[in-house]
């Protein structure tokens, strides 16, 4: 049976093998406690940053951005983290601006995809010997997007080099018949490529893990179906609550949803 990694950041005390870390707000706490257990470390780029409709560009442009996460996949490696993977800086278009606007990271003729192709291939360039995660681009709402941007990457020569991508351009949307149709378009020209995918909800991978290598979520602050049976209808306030949380949520992925996950 095929099986998906699940990346996510659990509750301190609560042991998880696959850890995905915030590049906008670094966390360490698990991975000091559990260093010599975990498997598999990804470094985000912080993209989320971009929901403020006033920010344009990482801190100090991409440049200084890409150097802030080689320290950052370097201090994880010092811990003694075996296999660790730095995610491109990467522009996403399903961010609105505060008027609902589309298109806000599209700067001076350049499209949110052109700018991330302009990235990875600085970092191609200058940077190349480290384990990086090719985002591949698309525009809000448009599955066919990706098709288009992963035909670019094949031209540049990007994805002869680098075979760990993940789709970038699902984090907000629940459509799931978009999340679908987007995922299977890239497995179609990556057949040899281990998928990646940012933030699709747990229904959508339980239509999708087939095509994918792995996933992220950190979505169990909110109270699963078995919890609100049981009252809980707020989100996690205390650590105790977010252990429970976590785990109910873990159990609803692996159970109710039957997504076999990767241990």
């Amino acid at each position: 049976m095929h099986k998906v990694r699940l990346y996510t950041y659990p509750p301190h005390r609560v042991f998880w093998p696959y850890i995905i870390i915030n590049g906008n707000k670094p966390k360490f706490h698990v991975i000091r406690k559990y260093r010599s257990k975990i498997k598999s470390v990804i470094i985000d780029s912080g993209v989320e940053m971009f929901r403020n409709p006033n920010i344009k560009e990482y801190p100090g442009g991409p440049e200084k951005w890409v150097r802030h996460l080689i320290r950052l996949y370097i201090k994880v490696r010092e811990y003694g983290v075996r296999e660790a993977y730095i995610i491109i800086p990467d522009y996403p278009d399903d961010y609105v601006d505060s008027w609902g606007r589309e298109h806000n990271l599209w700067i001076n003729g350049k499209t949110n995809v052109d700018r991330t192709i302009e990235n990875i291939q600085y970092v191609v360039k200058h940077y190349g010997k480290y384990p990086w995660i090719v985002p591949i681009q698309g525009y809000y709402m448009c599955p066919s997007s990706i098709g288009e941007t992963i035909e670019r990457l094949w031209s540049l020569g990007i994805l002869d080099e680098y075979n760990y991508v993940a789709i970038a351009n699902l984090c907000t949307t629940r459509n799931i018949q978009i999340t679908e149709k987007t995922v299977r378009t890239a497995h179609m020209k990556l057949r040899n490529h281990k998928i990646h995918v940012f933030g699709p909800s747990i229904i959508a991978v339980s239509r999708i893990y087939r095509y994918i290598h792995s996933f992220d979520s950190v979505a169990f602050s909110r109270p699963v179906g078995s919890l609100r049976k049981r009252g809980y209808r707020w989100s996690c306030k205390n650590e105790r609550e977010r252990e429970l949380y976590f785990r109910a949520w873990i159990d609803t992925v692996m159970n109710k949803y039957r997504i076999p996950i990767q241990l």
